[in-house]
């Protein structure tokens, strides 16, 4: 919940392209948070890291695009 949160803080600056990225990426985030807490499977924990280093790369070009159309 805070992370979604504090990644949409920067929307302030940059923008409705950006709240739009951040906010579907922060939601899958959460849904998959979500599922890990329900499951507390080894599946569902890998699949949640894997998607937390993806998440950080397309926010940061979220960043990066929006920046570049300013």
């Amino acid at each position: 919940g805070l992370l979604f949160a504090v990644s949409l803080v920067p929307a302030l600056w940059l923008g409705t392209a950006y709240l739009i990225s951040a906010a579907i990426l922060g939601l899958v985030f959460v849904g998959l948070s979500l599922v890990t807490f329900r499951d507390g499977g080894r599946r569902a924990a890998a699949i949640l890291f894997h998607y937390s280093v993806a998440y950080l790369g397309m926010l940061f070009v979220a960043v990066a695009l929006t920046a570049s159309l300013a």
